[in-house]
């Protein structure tokens, strides 16, 4: 990726590197600054530990909690 969504460099390295990461902060840019939206995958692996979709579903409450 040769440009800087984000304007972190882990943000956009996680981006370029994991397609879930990428899925959900296009999810994210409804109605929020992109640069916000795309940082969103990251700082939810910052808080959570992963972004495992299956452990996203089964956990909500964690999720809930995290954003």
């Amino acid at each position: 990726m040769g440009s800087s969504f984000t304007g972190v460099a882990e943000a956009d390295e996680l981006l370029a590197s994991s397609p879930e990461a990428f899925l959900i902060g296009a999810l994210f840019t409804q109605g929020i600054p992109a640069e916000r939206a795309w940082a969103g995958p990251w700082l939810g692996r910052e808080r959570l530990g992963h972004l495992d979709v299956e452990r996203l579903a089964a956990e909500p409450a964690s999720v809930v909690a995290a954003v």
